[in-house]
């Protein structure tokens, strides 16, 4: 088992930064825990935390932290979110995706906050789990989540702390605050096509596509109930048969073809999910406060953003192409394992400049443990 007992100066600086604003009881807590998100390979809960963390506070502190009632988590996530993409210096008129999604997350316990039956369509079959609603940007092939949204069924929370799904996804877009200039795509299926999300894209100026080989498609304009003027492109697999799925866009400036070129995009998210599962643990909470939940989730997305950041500094800024292509984005795990590594050097370093000899053991055993996990 090995403990962080130190975090690289370019890394803790930058998150050092969103945390001027919290009690000095809280603020060294955020940047360790958030590196241990990133790093660690073991369950994210308050004890596998402690054990790691090189914390002289008691464990229960922690496990007061990550309960997350006192810290504002989602505020942090935004800035850095915008920080990253301001970073990456858009140009004018660049275009970038606001990507809404929904996830289940498997629990078996009966008191996990928020846990209830669902119908998974992959399984048909009810299981209990957490139904967890998560926006993302995309961004030249990069993937910076922005929020999350643990849902509740009506009647199992207090009526003032009950949130629709769409009402959820409408909050998450009008909430977002992209680049100067910069055209904002929003992608979500056609279970929030209604009226309240496609008004909060109004409000905000966005233009909104609603959703695989070879594929024939047709286009037309027409005016449905609530939604206004749009664009309707039917489309279907050439070469073989199969449904015909529609999909539906209030930008009536591009072609069918565009429409579906964008759409495309979508997919991402689901891969963006599937690595936060495997590798940053995202189902791994299992509290049975809704605040844990949804402060563990923020954790995730910051861990997220942190190993994006640190992809975007190693490609740089303007993004590699190739061929006119983006380079396909680096995985969570080899982004972990390039963490680790600078985590390993600034160890080594702290060995070499160790004023005494007891204090070079105890950095040398943590680093010689860290290398073999």
């Amino acid at each position: 088992m090995f403990q962080l007992i130190s975090i690289p100066a370019q890394v803790g600086r930058r998150l050092q930064g969103y945390c001027e604003g919290l009690r000095a009881n809280l603020r060294g807590y955020v940047v360790p825990v958030i590196m241990m998100y990133a790093l660690c390979e073991y369950r994210r809960n308050a004890v596998q935390l402690w054990q790691r963390l090189a914390l002289r506070s008691h464990r229960t502190r922690l496990h007061h932290f990550l309960l997350g009632a006192t810290w504002p988590a989602r505020d942090i996530l935004h800035s850095y979110v915008r920080d990253v993409l301001m970073e990456m210096k858009p140009s004018e008129r660049e275009t970038l995706y606001l990507i809404l999604d929904e996830t289940r997350l498997t629990k078996c316990g009966r008191h996990v906050a928020r846990a209830d039956w669902y119908y998974d369509p992959v399984t048909q079959r009810k299981e209990r789990s957490l139904l967890v609603l998560i926006s993302m940007v995309w961004f030249r092939g990069f993937l910076l989540p922005w929020d999350f949204f643990v849902h509740a069924k009506r009647g199992t929370v207090p009526a003032r702390e009950f949130e629709k799904m769409t009402d959820a996804a409408a909050r998450m877009i009008r909430e977002f605050l992209p680049p100067a200039n910069v055209r904002v795509v929003v992608l979500f299926d056609s279970y929030y096509l209604c009226r309240s999300v496609v008004r909060a894209v109004r409000e905000r100026g966005r233009k909104v596509r609603i959703g695989q080989r070879r594929y024939r498609f047709v286009s037309e304009d027409a005016d449905m109930k609530g939604l206004g003027r749009v664009r309707l492109v039917y489309s279907r697999p050439t070469g073989r048969r199969g449904k015909c799925k529609v999909f539906v866009s209030n930008d009536l400036a591009h072609s069918g073809e565009t429409i579906l070129w964008h759409y495309y995009r979508r997919w991402t998210i689901e891969v963006f999910i599937k690595e936060c599962k495997q590798t940053l643990g995202l189902g791994d909470c299992s509290s049975s406060r809704s605040d844990a939940a949804v402060t563990h989730l923020l954790l995730v997305g910051l861990a997220a953003a942190l190993l994006t950041h640190r992809d975007v500094r190693v490609r740089g800024a303007q993004g590699q192409k190739a061929r006119g292509k983006l380079f396909p984005r680096s995985s969570y795990r080899t982004l972990q394992n390039a963490l680790r590594h600078e985590v390993l050097q600034d160890h080594l370093r702290r060995i070499l400049a160790a004023p005494t000899s007891r204090q070079a053991k105890h950095i040398l055993r943590a680093w010689t443990e860290l290398e073999a996990a």
